[in-house]
């Protein structure tokens, strides 16, 4: 079950990835960012950070995340590695789907009660995480609109 936690984990929460991705298409340098961090924050930052940042061996306190969003001119959705179009059960869906190669209508259908029990505790589990970046995106929000 581990294995398809992080599957799901790793759709939900991408920022590692894209941050390296945005800020290059951005044209900054990981100092250039830092730079930017420390000056928007009054908080010391290196490019050593932004490295950690971008290599997934260090996340940012969340309160930085309308910050980078402000500086890299880009939504939550596109830090987090989330489809702007997609629902949250689409998002799901499709990562099981690929992951299991069954989708959740037909659970109900396998032979296997462990399996379907399995299968349906992923779902179930999916679910409370795409809940939780929810409330994740709203917190985001709200304080992005108070630091403005």
């Amino acid at each position: 079950m581990n294995y398809k936690f992080d599957i799901i984990l790793n759709k939900v929460n991408k920022f590692y990835l894209q941050l390296k991705e945005i800020r290059v298409k951005k044209g900054l340098n990981q100092e250039h960012l830092a730079a930017e961090l420390s000056k928007r924050t009054g908080t010391s930052f290196t490019r050593n950070q932004i490295s950690q940042y971008e290599t997934g061996k260090n996340q940012p306190r969340l309160e930085l995340l309308p910050v980078f969003m402000d500086i890299l001119d880009v939504s939550a959705e596109a830090l987090l590695g989330l489809p702007e179009h997609e629902s949250k059960d689409d998002i799901v869906q499709l990562d099981i789907t690929e992951s299991t190669g069954i989708r959740r209508k037909d659970v109900n259908s396998l032979s296997k009660p462990e399996l379907k029990q399995t299968l349906t505790d992923v779902y179930d589990l999916a679910d409370k995480l795409i809940e939780e970046n929810m409330r994740l995106k709203d917190i985001v929000l709200r304080i992005h609109k108070s630091i403005k």
